[in-house]
C-alpha cells in the first residue's frame, strides 16, 4: 500500500514535467569572420571525406543563411554519408538543387537521397537531370 503512495506521485510529477512547453531556441547570427572561418574549417573536413566533423560546421552556417546553396549542398552531402541521419539529405539536396552554380553531381546524390526516402519515381527524375 506504501508502494502506491510512492509511485503515484512520481508518476504525476513526471506527466506535469513532460508536459512543460519548450523554450524558443534563439538563433544565432554569425558574423563575417564567423562565417569565413566556419567554411574553411568545413570545407578542410569536407575535402578529407570527414563528413562527420564536417557535419555541425555546415549545419550551422546553413541555419545562419538557409538559401545558400553551397550551404545546403555540402549539408546534404554530409547527411547522406554519415549515419546519424541520412533521410535529411534528401530535402538540403532538393534545396540546393534549385540554385545557380550548383555542381552537377548534386543531382545524382539528391537521386541517392530520394531513394533511400524511397521515393523512386523523384530519384529517377533526379538521376535522368544528372545523366543529360
Amino acid at each position: 500500500m506504501r508502494f502506491l503512495f510512492v509511485i503515484i506521485p512520481l508518476l504525476w510529477l513526471n506527466v506535469a514535467v513532460a508536459q512543460q512547453p519548450k523554450k524558443p531556441v534563439k538563433k544565432v547570427v554569425l558574423g563575417k569572420d564567423q562565417v569565413s572561418e566556419m567554411k574553411k574549417a568545413g570545407a578542410e573536413y569536407f575535402k578529407s571525406d570527414n563528413y562527420k566533423s564536417a557535419l555541425p560546421i555546415y549545419k550551422q552556417l546553413q541555419e545562419n543563411d538557409p538559401s545558400n546553396t553551397e550551404f545546403n549542398y555540402r549539408l546534404g552531402q554530409c547527411y547522406l554519408n554519415t549515419n546519424v541521419n541520412k533521410k535529411l539529405a534528401a530535402g538540403f539536396l532538393i534545396k540546393a538543387a534549385e540554385g545557380k552554380d550548383v555542381p552537377k553531381d548534386v543531382y545524382y546524390y539528391t537521386g541517392r537521397a530520394l531513394l533511400i526516402l524511397e521515393e523512386i519515381d523523384d530519384a529517377v527524375d533526379a538521376y535522368e537531370k544528372f545523366k543529360i
